[in-house]
Order: structure tokens, then C-alpha cells, then sequence
């Protein structure tokens, strides 16, 4: 971040770039959390962790080769989460307790899942794996914007 103050301090700029990034990797609005709804397919490697959405929940997700490879949700209120995400088919939910989730597919994208509060659910892909480390993403190549 930076602060323009040539004559008035004007700080918009980098608030605005960073709110701009935050919404390509999670929207919740009309009660739907939207993970990844906006990423480039150049971002085919990202990572998102504990990111409040609307309905008080805390997202976590990482996505690899450009396909979601788990969601996970933590509900601080305790009310149905619905999600909309690109995982696809059937899917499994996990709770952290051990209880039998319960997910119904609203929409080709969107689930709900019947998430306590206090409670936290991994969501995946039926019959995979998934490796349930978040962790840094390599950047990989620089960006210039004219800089050496």
C-alpha cells in the first residue's frame, strides 16, 4: 500500500486495487457465497483462507490447475451456508466434528450445506483426495509494469 500526498494525502488507489482482487476471489451477496467467481484462467493456482463472508462464515479454498480442489467453510452463526463454487458432481462434506453434513445440490454450481455454528465442513469432489493444505501460492512470473 502507499499513500499519494503531493498536496492532499489520497489513499483510494490502493484500497480500491486490493478490494477490487478480494472480489475476484470471494463473493457473498444475496445471500450466496461466490468462491472464485471472477479468477482468470491465467490464475490456475490460488489460495484463499479464512475470508468472512456474508452469513458469518469464514472461507477457505484452494484451487489448482485451474480447478477448485476443496472448499471449506466455518459457520460463527450457525445457518445453512449456500455456495456457489465450479465443484461439480457429487460431492463429500467433511465436518471437523465427525457428523454427517448434509449438502443438496441447489443448482448445477450451487450447494447448501447444513453447516452448526461453530462448525467447520470441507467440501470436495466425490471419490478424491484433495490435499487440505492451505499454503502460498508461487507467483510466478513477475509483474513489471515497467520497473527493471
Amino acid at each position: 500500500m502507499y499513500a499519494e500526498a503531493t498536496v492532499a494525502p489520497v489513499i483510494e488507489s490502493p484500497p480500491a486495487g486490493a478490494n477490487t482482487v478480494n472480489d475476484m476471489l470471494l463473493q457473498s451477496w444475496g445471500g450466496v457465497v461466490r468462491v472464485f467467481p471472477a479468477v482468470p484462467a491465467a490464475w490456475a493456482d490460488v489460495t484463499v483462507h479464512n475470508v468472512r463472508a456474508q452469513g458469518a462464515f469464514l472461507v477457505s479454498a484452494r484451487r489448482t490447475g485451474g480447478v477448485t480442489q476443496f472448499v471449506r467453510v466455518v459457520s460463527l452463526a450457525g445457518q445453512p451456508c449456500l455456495l456457489r463454487t465450479d465443484l461439480t458432481g457429487t460431492l463429500t462434506a467433511r465436518s471437523g466434528t465427525g457428523r454427517t453434513v448434509g449438502v443438496t445440490r441447489v443448482d448445477a454450481q450451487t450447494v447448501r450445506v447444513d453447516v452448526r455454528t461453530g462448525e467447520e465442513v470441507v467440501l470436495f469432489p466425490a471419490g478424491t483426495s484433495p490435499a487440505l493444505t492451505i499454503a502460498p501460492v508461487a507467483s510466478g512470473a513477475p509483474f513489471r509494469w515497467g520497473l527493471p
